[in-house]
């Protein structure tokens, strides 16, 4: 983990990373856009894509759409393209977004530009790069 705009106590940003899809990072109210949460995955990686578990216990703070960037500093940060999960409070199911081509970086930021039901906290139950 990198860091994050903000977090509740509760609900910390690590828990969008801990592989248990019953806790979520949860940012604090009044949080300004972007929202947003960074990773570092220790080396350079290739990847393809994405996965967005939504936390499930409530519709607060589902993601609706987002800037996916990547860094090699973690500093300065290059866009790589923006994402869009339509109906996510209808249907809060994990989603998938493929990366128009390959690309490879060890720090990945996702900015959420945003909040399904113009909500302004985000939410994460599990967020996967594959």
């Amino acid at each position: 983990m990198l860091g994050a705009s903000s977090e509740t106590q509760s609900n910390p940003a690590i828990a969008a990373f801990d592989a248990k899809p019953n806790t979520f990072w949860l940012s604090g109210k009044g949080g300004m856009f972007p929202l947003y949460w960074a990773i570092d995955l220790g080396s350079s990686q290739t990847l393809n894509g994405f996965a967005y578990t939504p936390q499930t216990r409530n519709s607060k703070g589902l993601i609706a759409n987002g800037i996916i960037k990547v860094s090699d500093d973690g500093k300065s940060w290059t866009e790589v393209e923006c994402f869009e999960f339509g109906n996510i409070i209808n249907d809060p199911s994990k989603r998938y977004h493929y990366f128009k081509k390959t690309i490879s970086a060890r720090y990945v930021r996702v900015e959420v530009t945003e909040i399904a039901a113009g909500d302004k906290v985000a939410s994460v139950a599990e967020f996967d790069l594959f």
